[in-house]
């Protein structure tokens, strides 16, 4: 038995780039997809710290967005509300609910 493929199979389309075009810079897409992968290693990389900031904003219902766009009195109030709750935990210990990482190393 023989299978033929054809050479239309192996053309490039009008829709997708070439690789002189992306070498020319002429690609105005981004080659890396956003995928549950990327989405993921984000979350993997950030400092306990980072997550800690990022869940308080949230209860108080802002982003760094959002943070970023307050009037200067506005965001110190913010930004000394978020130190001393990252404080406080701290001297407590932290809590050890899931998902917490801790350095059992020490």
């Amino acid at each position: 038995m023989t299978i033929s493929i054809g050479s239309s199979f192996f053309s490039s389309s009008s829709s997708s780039s070439s690789a002189s075009e992306v070498s020319k810079g002429k690609v105005s897409k981004p080659l890396e997809k956003n995928t549950a992968e990327t989405e993921f290693l984000k979350e993997v990389k950030k400092t306990p710290a980072e997550r800690l900031r990022e869940s308080l904003l949230k209860q108080m219902g802002l982003t760094e967005e959002a943070l970023a766009a307050m009037d200067p009195d506005a965001r110190t109030a913010v930004e000394k509300s978020i130190a001393d709750a990252i404080k406080q935990r701290l001297q407590a210990g932290g809590d050890q609910s899931t998902g917490q990482v801790v350095d059992r190393s020490v």
